[in-house]
């Protein structure tokens, strides 16, 4: 509320707890509702070239049949992570940008890889990424805990501890 508040368009995706592994899922999610609001035709004007990498990732931006990535598997990959924030960067230069990414802990490796490049990537943008996960679903051991305390250290990210609710909280609600 507080970021529409201020003018800025929000982006919501989340993880999801099944055992199948759904890549980029909550950025699929959260740009995918924002596409749906856009004149599809205008925006591929605008992003050029690098709408062909997002249609990967977003049919509605496809001019024709999906194309399948070119070369070399990693900069495939890295061509699809520098498209997704120039698309962000895009949405947010002129009103700001909140990409709310929920229940990461249930991410797939992928989605881990593009959460971490968007996060370095747009740490001097208009884009604000708030990433949720809950604290008792990480051991050291998670691919998470590792990458949060990396932001953390890098002066990426800060960790806003919300307390678990209480019995009496959830009868309140």
């Amino acid at each position: 509320r507080r970021a529409r508040k201020l003018g800025c368009d929000v982006l919501w995706g989340s993880c999801s707890e099944a055992e199948l592994a759904l890549p980029y899922l909550p950025f699929v999610e959260a740009v995918g509702k924002h596409l749906d609001e856009q004149d599809p035709a205008a925006l591929r004007m605008a992003l050029g070239p690098t709408a062909d990498e997002l249609a990967q990732l977003f049919p509605q931006l496809a001019e024709g049949p999906p194309s399948a990535p070119e070369g070399d598997p990693a900069q495939a990959k890295l061509r699809l992570f520098e498209s997704v924030v120039t698309l962000l960067e895009h949405w947010a230069q002129d009103r700001g940008l909140l990409l709310v990414l929920d229940d990461v802990h249930w991410a797939d490796s992928s989605t881990r890889e593009l959460l971490d490049y968007t996060a370095r990537r747009l740490v001097r943008s208009r884009v604000m990424l708030l990433a949720t996960y809950r604290s008792d679903e990480l051991d050291r051991r998670h691919p998470l805990t590792r990458t949060v305390q990396v932001w953390r250290r890098a002066g990426l990210a800060e960790r806003v501890a919300v307390p678990s609710m209480t019995p009496a909280n959830v009868t309140e609600m």
